[in-house]
């Protein structure tokens, strides 16, 4: 089931309505076009859907279609994504492939006006992707992080083709971290393998150098041993952990949420990197809460909406994470083993002030236990509103998370729906 959540105000006033039409097939990840509409993967993974709002705007009426399948044999869960800035839908790998976990380096595009997806061959040498971080550079080429080592490949949206990207001075490899793109052009991320130490690469210079520490731990522990894959499953993934969203807000600085502290217990550490002063020590989550591969998204207010594994959504303004409505669907503290699937999407009205500056994107989750190792489809969920001067231009989200993905389109109240 899909619902909206709805904030009246510049406050943390919540209330939930469900979408008057439901997906047929479901929702599982999903991402906002440039035209405004929303696609959805179904729950079946092959298939996908797109909401379009109705004549006023809002979701709350809007109807789903069906679009094209995905190429035969590409059945992703959790992949490398992006929206491109030509209005194109670019999904690469899959850390699932028709329910296996293979860590696929398939891939394709999806062509709104043509209603096609085309298969996208994988960088050279690269015979896996799964779910790597990604994010899309202010040039418009898709940026993406080799999972099992510290390479980089970057994706000419142009040409289609792919570029081996010198990716100097790299403190681990790039599984599970998220990049989020800053406002001079530079990626930051927060390392997982290696915390609590974070880094900033530089497109030009082909680099990677060291941000400084996060001063908290913002990731968790891997409960997992040796994930098989490959031929027989005679290779070896060791999972470093997790951590939590990062959203980089109006001011420039960066809001970056962790996972749990020990053992699937203790409360989430939060941080806020800024470009001048560096990192500093955010609010930690309440009650024993964290934001470990959960979702997060920036409001039209400018304050970031985090959702704890708990299944508690809270507000951070800069200063304070003030706890909010609780969803209606609640994680098991054990998040890293569970599968999500969308049942629940949000929409948040925005100020008048703010429409201009975003606009609103989609988001999901809801858990279902699988076997060891399943990892939640959203990734980083409720991917981020960009400021409108940078459509074309951002970095996702998405998913699954650790990508962002350029947001444009029409207004549409400045409602934001988003999926649970």
């Amino acid at each position: 089931m899909l619902l909206l959540l709805c904030a009246c105000s510049l406050s943390l006033s919540q209330t939930i309505t469900r979408l008057n039409h439901q997906p047929p097939g479901g929702a599982i990840l999903t991402f906002q076009l440039t035209d405004g509409t929303v696609m959805a993967q179904g729950n079946n993974d092959s298939s996908w859907w797109k909401l379009t709002p109705d004549n006023t705007g809002s979701y709350i009426n809007g109807t789903w279609t069906q679009t094209a399948s995905l190429p035969a044999g590409y059945v992703p869960d959790a992949f490398a994504s992006a929206v491109l800035g030509d209005g194109r839908l670019v999904i690469v790998g899959g850390e699932y492939n028709n329910g296996a976990f293979t860590l696929t380096n398939l891939g394709a595009i999806y062509d709104p006006a043509l209603n096609t997806w085309t298969s996208l061959a994988p960088p050279q040498t690269w015979s896996y992707i799964g779910d790597s971080p990604a994010v899309v550079l202010p040039n418009g080429k898709f940026l993406v992080g080799n999972k099992l080592t510290k390479q980089i490949a970057a994706l000419d949206p142009k040409t289609l083709t792919w570029q081996i990207v010198p990716s100097a001075g790299k403190a681990d490899f790039d599984a599970e971290e998220g990049w989020t793109l800053l406002p001079n052009g530079t990626v930051l991320t927060a390392d997982v393998k290696a915390a609590p130490n974070s880094e900033i690469y530089t497109p030009t210079a082909g680099a990677w150098a060291s941000a400084g520490s996060t001063i908290v731990d913002l990731h968790s522990p891997s409960p997992f041993g040796c994930i098989h894959y490959g031929p027989g499953g005679k290779l070896c993934y060791y999972p470093p952990g997790e951590i939590g969203p990062a959203i980089l807000r109006p001011d420039g600085t960066v809001f970056v949420t962790g996972s749990y502290t020990s053992s699937g217990t203790g409360a989430g550490h939060t941080a806020i990197y800024s470009p001048t002063s560096g990192w500093s020590v955010g609010p930690d989550f309440p009650n024993g809460d964290n934001a470990g591969d959960s979702f997060a998204a920036l409001l039209p207010s400018g304050n970031v909406l985090v959702e704890g594994d708990s299944g508690t959504s809270y507000e951070f303004n800069g200063t304070t994470l003030t706890k909010g409505p609780r969803h209606a669907v609640q994680r098991p503290v054990a998040s890293r083993s569970i599968r999500r699937r969308v049942r629940d999407s949000y929409q948040l009205p925005a100020d008048s002030h703010h429409q201009q500056q975003h606009r609103p994107r989609l988001l999901c989750e809801d858990p279902q236990p699988q076997h060891h190792g399943r990892r939640h489809r959203c990734r980083r969920g409720f991917h981020e509103l960009r400021r409108s001067r940078r459509n074309g231009d951002g970095s996702k989200l998405a998913g699954s998370g650790r990508e962002w993905n350029p947001v444009g389109g029409r207004k549409h109240h400045g409602e934001l729906a988003v999926a649970q």
